[in-house]
């Protein structure tokens, strides 16, 4: 399953072990289940992607049609419509997806599933779910659109790096702390991501030499050597983001006697002052550079800066939430709490201000800016050239300018293979329209 961190321990769904045993890997994922939540799909395929490392995925499990029984939902999201099936396969190959799979051409007949998911009629006709459905297939099986096809998304501006100790402590306490937060902590960053246009890479330890930036959502457990490995990355420059209480438990699950643990109080310039095991209380940060509030949650660890480094901001009874500190030649930040699970909670708007603000701390450029915060762009590779996809999940038209690093070249044109009306305006900035549950796709030439 596309969402299956949900399961890792419980059901053994780990997309790393799994994909390495296969040439090519594919996923489940009902969308309608998500609400029709645009973000739901982009983290699947982040997730898949991961875990395929280079390998050629499928969405092999896709939706075609409604699911039943449906919930309220007085915009129709559990029901399936052409633009979703438009939507979702725009959406699946920007994400890096190369195939699509239906599970069954046309509904079952009986059992629970009656009348679902099948993009056909119950007697196989043609419908105009089934018809967007050819649209889609000869166009991505055009000779046209080849090169589009056999390019691979660009490496993404941050590393998430997943520390399978603090998932496995999180599982094993969720009884206790009355949820498994892991989870959740992982989505919200994705989301937090997503939402300011910075692509982010699922990552684990062996993979941190190849990122600048890494963002380390609830890293309450971490094994000795990984916070050895962290701690020479960023001394060799990285930039290393992490949420509240890392290192707090050793990969034995016991609690470290000295806050930040495993050495890591020296990495962050802080040492714990306070600390509140209280998930479901939430906690506010301001940050001194940074308007509105962040949201916390999760769990709330208080700082005193040491070595040089500086308070960035403050929860509401002015202790200290959040530090900043140059170490070697690079650089950390340290957040008390977890607003990445707030971020996933709340949704909407919540935090998307913060993801940006603490990726902006790193000095580091976007691959692409988009001035429209409810489209979502991804960058593909191909031999010789780079194509922008910019997908738009709303169901009105978007207008957006979309910005390239200057280090893909120079642009020069910008020709759509999907969709029309983009311009480049200025030096490496592209104008353009995205009509409602749809995509533009540009093949971009570039002077070096």
């Amino acid at each position: 399953l596309g969402n299956s961190l949900d399961w890792m321990f419980s059901h053994g769904s780990d997309h790393w072990q799994a994909a390495a045993q296969v040439d090519s890997y594919g996923f489940t994922f009902v969308q309608t289940r998500e609400g029709n939540d645009p973000v739901t799909l982009w983290r699947s395929l982040d997730a898949v992607r991961a875990g395929a490392a280079g390998k050629p995925f499928w969405y092999s499990e896709a939706q075609g049609g409604p699911r039943w029984p449906a919930g309220p939902n007085p915009e129709g999201r559990w029901i399936t419509e052409p633009e979703d099936i438009r939507l979702w396969h725009l959406t699946s190959l920007a994400g890096g997806a190369r195939g699509l799979l239906y599970p069954r051409w046309r509904p079952l007949l009986d059992g629970p599933l009656f009348g679902a998911y099948g993009p056909y009629g119950l007697d196989g006709s043609r419908t105009p779910r089934s018809e967007m459905n050819s649209r889609m297939a000869q166009w991505a099986n055009s000779a046209e659109v080849g090169e589009l096809i056999e390019a691979t998304p660009v490496k993404g501006d941050v590393g998430v790096l997943f520390l399978e100790e603090s998932a496995l402590m999180s599982h094993l306490s969720k009884s206790h702390m009355r949820k498994d937060w892991y989870p959740l902590a992982f989505w919200g960053t994705c989301r937090g991501f997503l939402g300011n246009n910075i692509q982010s890479d699922w990552i684990r330890l062996g993979d941190i030499d190849r990122y600048e930036v890494i963002y380390l959502p609830f890293p309450i457990a971490m094994a000795d050597e990984t916070a050895a490995a962290l701690l020479a990355w960023v001394e060799g420059g990285g930039f290393l983001i992490a949420e509240g209480c890392p290192a707090y438990f050793d990969s034995n699950f016991r609690a470290r006697t000295a806050q930040p643990g495993a050495g890591l109080d020296g990495l962050f310039g802080a040492l714990e002052t306070d600390v509140r095991f209280m998930p479901e209380v939430p906690s506010e940060v301001r940050f001194d550079e940074l308007d509105p509030a962040v949201r916390g949650a999760g769990y709330r660890q208080a700082y005193e800066p040491k070595n040089g480094a500086r308070a960035l901001a403050r929860y509401e009874d002015g202790e200290i939430a959040a530090v900043q500190r140059k170490y070697g030649e690079g650089a950390t930040v340290l957040v008390g709490t977890h607003p990445s699970i707030a971020t996933e909670t709340k949704r909407g708007e919540s935090n998307r201000a913060y993801f940006q603000y603490v990726f902006s701390l790193s000095g580091r450029g976007q691959q692409v800016t988009l001035s429209n915060a409810r489209v979502h762009a991804r960058l593909h590779a191909g031999q010789d050239t780079v194509f922008l996809w910019v997908i738009n999940p709303t169901r009105s038209p978007q207008k957006t300018e979309a910005s390239i690093s200057t280090g893909f070249g120079r642009l020069t044109e910008a020709q759509p293979l999907w969709g029309n009306g983009a311009r480049i305006t200025a030096e490496n900035t592209i104008e353009l329209t995205v009509q409602a549950r749809d995509a533009v796709v540009l093949q971009l030439t570039a002077l070096p």
